[in-house]
């Protein structure tokens, strides 16, 4: 195909454990040229309706985008899209780090795994000789390990891998992956799609570079050198390289948007305990970046004491506002037993959905009451008939009755001064019908 792109996509069965390569027309990569727009055409073309997220049905897509692995400021991102298991829609959730790109050497533009294997398995892709392993040693060790594992097995120390956690492993809906350990595909519950299918992880190692597929490598090359030159004198970029994404904190609190308890809210009380200078003056040690990325927004950290770092994992999580440094919660998970860890993560979600039936009954309720207030303000209702002391068949049956001879002999006879007339007023306020009688 040239021109960057290679058209190759790898198909996964789990099933029938079997794998085998596609050529992409290069007219569909014209419409969708990598990244979501290839993920969304696989998902659109591939996925049936109704298919459980955790089905063996299910689809996976993993997708580069179009400069992935080109020698260009943040072109190292990759998709992954699914059917999210968290909200039942169309799911999917990007990254960088080096995965994408090692994917691009490696000679492939997507993976597309389908079905589910009889046991633990883990995908290994090295160019062209593409096998599917025994995980079952695997299965439940830290990310860590597994990392260290798959690299000793296949013996090269470079081999990418993405993976899942304990949380994929047992279906938790809103796990993520990760590739290197720091780069996180981190929405839409993808780690629990990849846990379905008794995928462990994906480990690459790609011999191909990406300037050698281009029509033209001089100019791709240059524009590479130009970018790494003017990235660090643009003022959004500077502050990226500076700060990296904590610098955002409190822009995005003041804003209403900081990602808050799963982003119920978009205000955190102890966004000063978080922010830039917190961060730096008490746990910044160093700095991370991509592949090919001048920008280098990623941060390392150094903590001390109970809640040390691993520094494999490059930072921690969030432990208590209240605290003069932010650090540990994803740490002192890590160091819980895997069940343990898991039940907390499981009684999180538990409270998280009974928080939502609470809420869709309440707003049921609601909708009930106003249902049945509206009706009682309507002629056409039950009620409201009654009210106006009329019939409640139809107009058709009210008409045959009125006019029937036999009906009309058999009606009693009112005199003027007992008849009673009522009338049905609907009052903007109270939408009651008030029934008058007139003497």
């Amino acid at each position: 195909m040239g021109y960057g792109a290679t058209g190759r996509i790898l198909r996964v069965d789990l099933t029938r454990m079997h794998c085998h390569t596609e050529q992409l027309d290069e007219d569909v990569y014209r419409l969708y040229p990598g990244g979501k727009a290839l993920a969304g055409y696989f998902m659109l073309r591939e996925f049936v309706p109704g298919t459980d997220a955790l089905s063996p049905d299910s689809v996976l897509v993993v997708a580069n985008g179009l400069l992935t692995g080109a020698p260009v400021s943040t072109a190292a991102r990759f998709t992954v899209a699914a059917r999210s298991p968290l909200t039942g829609a169309y799911g999917e959730s990007e990254a960088g780090g080096y995965f994408g790109p090692e994917l691009k050497a490696a000679g492939y533009e997507a993976i597309i795994v389908t079905g589910r294997a009889a046991a633990p398995v883990y995908l290994s892709i090295r160019d062209a000789n593409v096998e599917i392993r025994d995980a079952g040693g695997l299965w439940g060790r830290e990310p860590e390990e597994v990392q260290t594992a798959i690299r000793a097995e296949l013996g090269d120390s470079y081999v990418r891998v993405l993976q899942i956690g304990p949380g994929g492993e047992n279906l938790v809906r809103y796990a993520a992956l990760t590739n290197e350990l720091a780069h996180f595909n981190g929405r839409t519950g993808m780690g629990a799609v990849m846990g379905s299918k008794n995928l462990k992880a994906i480990a690459v190692r790609g011999k191909s570079r990406y300037i050698r597929g281009v029509s033209d490598p001089a100019p791709v090359a240059e524009l590479g050198k130009t970018l790494a030159r003017r990235v660090k004198d643009h003022p959004l970029a500077w502050d990226l390289q500076s700060k990296g994404t904590t610098g955002l904190v409190d822009v995005l609190n003041a804003a209403g948007m900081l990602p808050t308890r799963n982003f119920r809210e978009g205000v955190f009380e102890g966004a000063g305990r978080i922010n830039w200078p917190s961060y730096e003056k008490e746990i910044l040690s160093g700095r991370r970046t991509c592949f090919s990325c001048s920008v280098r927004c990623k941060r390392e950290v150094r903590v001390e004491g109970r809640h040390a770092v691993n520094s494999a994992y490059g930072g921690p999580g969030v432990r208590d506002a209240r605290r003069p440094a932010a650090t540990a919660a994803s740490t002192t998970c890590r160091r819980l037993p895997s069940q343990r860890a898991l039940q907390s993560l499981r009684d999180r979600h538990d409270l998280d959905e009974r928080d939502d039936r609470l809420r869709d009954g309440v707003l049921r309720a609601r909708a009930d009451r106003a249902g049945r207030h509206r009706g009682a303000s309507s002629c056409g209702s039950a009620t409201s008939t009654r009210c106006c002391g009329r019939s409640s068949s139809s107009a058709g049956a009210r008409a045959s009755v009125r006019s029937s001879p036999k009906a009309a002999a058999a009606r009693p006879k009112r005199s003027a001064a007992t008849r009673r007339t009522t009338r049905c007023t609907s009052r903007a306020r109270s939408s009651r019908c008030t029934t008058r009688a007139a003497r």
